[in-house]
């Protein structure tokens, strides 16, 4: 069955919340087939990166950076290791960088999470032959002259912080002409340069398909390797729902608090809620009936991951902002189905008024569908086709 839903005093049919709830495709076998497609693609640039050995120990390490030790712990190391010890590998060692001495960066075979910080200084102590890159971030091209002026940002306003500092010092000696391939992770300097030559060093995981082609077309190594799910915790049924609708972080954004705010203007508990982690966070969602997913700005075109997987895992239909032209289709389309709707901004809000409005019967038949969406993206099945093809030697156990 199709549900669609008419506000009062709304003259025609309201297109953008005509939401199937019958699964259309699996959406395992859509991971699989992507999955499949890239590996091909990629390993016509990663034949130097195969290697003939198989590592018998590896770190999930993390470049440091703030987000280390509360999103990625939990949404990224955590998975990655629980997947690698069910792919066969039982000595696996996660952390910051910084926190790995000698003897972890020598015995292991390193994870790097946080891809895009690679520089030459964290090349020195995790070479390209002990290493493989893995990057959680929206990839964008700008031309030099937009480079170069945030990378003076870096340098002038980031004076206190060396690490920013010198990656601007460097991004105003390398961004020449032509275009840059960067990151949108810093919404003060809206764009932050790889360091391109250390960068096509080392061969690449990456979680977006939009990033993918771009990593390609600069001639780099790269593999997909979605952002998945350890096991889940099974919910509380004796929980009470009494949370209509939940947005996981973003107090200070505000394209995000006025969604929230509008819906309780409208008579909904909605919440939007900062540095929730794991029991915590579970409890919150576990009490909510609709997970929000509003972009940080709007250069943001890749599906922000993360965020929709923990709402999924606890069960949670999702109702996620797309920007038209920009998004990263094949991955949106992996998701978008009975548990994940996506949706320009103007049409999330109303949307999402007219489902909580009768969520009985337009939310809570969604739950099975986001669970199952959830089992579908298990961090082992995702990082499995990668390792694969850079690791042939390693007899990985069936994931």
């Amino acid at each position: 069955m199709r549900y669609v839903l008419r506000g009062a005093g709304v003259m025609a049919m309201v297109a953008s919340c005509e939401w199937p709830l019958e699964e259309e495709s699996g959406a395992e076998d859509g991971v699989g087939r992507n999955h499949a497609r890239y590996v091909a693609l990629g390993m016509a640039r990663c034949g130097r990166f195969v290697r003939e050995a198989c590592p018998a120990k590896w770190a999930v390490t993390c470049l440091d950076h703030f987000n280390c030790d509360s999103i990625l712990e939990e949404d990224v190391l955590e998975p990655a290791k629980e997947a690698l010890g069910e792919l066969g590998f039982s000595d696996v060692w996660t952390g910051r960088a910084s926190a790995c001495d000698a003897a972890c960066r020598a015995e292991r075979h390193h994870l790097l999470v946080n891809g895009n910080l690679i520089d030459e200084t964290w090349a020195a102590l995790f070479p390209p032959e002990r290493a493989v890159l893995f990057n959680a971030e929206q990839l964008v091209e700008r031309d030099a002259a937009s480079a170069r002026a945030a990378a003076r940002v870096a340098v002038e306003v980031f004076a206190h912080d060396v690490a920013v500092a010198e990656a601007g010092r460097r991004a105003l000696r390398d961004a020449t002409n032509g275009t840059v391939l960067g990151a949108t992770v810093d919404d003060a300097r809206r764009f932050v340069a790889l360091d391109a030559a250390t960068a096509a060093r080392y061969a690449w995981l990456d979680y977006s398909y939009r990033n993918l082609d771009l990593l390609a077309k600069h001639g780099v190594c790269a593999l997909p390797k979605g952002i998945g799910l350890a096991r889940p915790v099974p919910e509380d049924p004796r929980t009470p729902r009494d949370i209509a609708a939940v947005h996981l972080g973003g107090l200070g954004v505000p394209r995000r608090s006025r969604l929230v705010d509008a819906l309780r203007a409208k008579g909904h508990a909605a919440l939007l809620v900062e540095g929730a982690f794991r029991q915590d966070r579970a409890a919150l969602l576990d009490r909510a009936r609709l997970g929000l997913c509003v972009k940080r700005s709007t250069d943001r075109a890749v599906p922000e991951l993360p965020r929709i997987l923990a709402y999924l895992a606890r069960g949670l239909p999702v109702l996620a902002e797309t920007l038209p032209g920009l998004a990263d289709s094949r991955l949106q389309a992996e998701l978008d189905g009975p548990a994940v709707k996506f949706l320009p901004l103007p049409d999330l809000l109303h949307c999402a008024d007219l489902l909580l409005a009768n969520a009985s019967a337009a939310l809570d038949p969604r739950r099975d569908a986001a669970r199952r969406l959830a089992a579908s993206r298990r961090e082992r099945f995702l990082l499995a086709p990668a390792l694969a093809a850079l690791f042939p030697a390693c007899r990985l156990a069936s994931p």
